[in-house]
């Protein structure tokens, strides 16, 4: 019998199983560390110190939806090109001190959802002077401006007849929609037209 200093046998300790333990903790660790890039890489790290997609104190950017680029959207516009030319007879004679002025018009839009062509819209600006269509006139033409509504990519072209001053004159031409729209106008010269 052993008293009480004496040495009480036991049995060994086991070896820890190093290796396959070692293996799954270092695996882990990987898995970690692959989650962490994913998440930093795709902007879902946040920090209370992130700022405007800056770190306080550092350098790195993060994405957020502050600092990703968007594609920059194209601003909408109709295109119109225009020219005229005068008129002395069109199915009656101008009044003397007046004549008959054929605005000739093509237009594209680009972008707008709907533009609307009709020709009530259309006006000349002679020395601060509204002239509205003359619609008996532009009724009569076969190349007559269309009312219609022209989608996004589609052009159109027509003309529209004016009772305006007889003489050398200077005109605007103004479009009175139904809402502002982004115009970017051409004067076609009578030159280019041939050409």
């Amino acid at each position: 019998m052993a008293g009480k200093n004496s040495l009480r046998r036991s049995r060994p300790l086991a070896k820890p199983k190093t290796a396959g333990g070692f293996r799954a903790t270092i695996y882990i660790m990987l898995m970690l560390l692959v989650v962490s890039l994913v998440s930093f890489a795709l902007g879902v790290y946040t920090s209370p110190s992130l700022k405007s997609g800056r770190l306080e104190n550092q350098s790195r950017i993060f994405l957020t939806e502050d600092n990703i680029s968007q594609p920059e959207a194209k601003t909408p516009y109709v295109s119109i090109n225009f020219s005229s030319r005068s008129i002395r007879f069109l199915n009656r004679t101008a009044p003397p001190d007046k004549r008959y002025l054929m605005l000739e018009l093509e237009i594209e839009n680009n972008g707008y959802h709907i533009f609307d062509t009709n020709p009530l819209y259309w006006s000349l600006t002679i020395n601060n002077t509204r002239y509205s269509a003359s619609l008996a006139e532009t009724l009569t033409l076969e190349n007559r401006l269309e009312s219609k509504n022209l989608h996004s990519g589609e052009k159109t072209n027509g003309s529209i007849i004016y009772l305006v001053p007889a003489g050398n004159i200077t005109y605007q031409v103004v479009y009175r929609g139904a809402k502002d729209f982004n115009i970017t106008w051409k004067h076609i010269s009578e030159r280019e037209q041939n050409s």
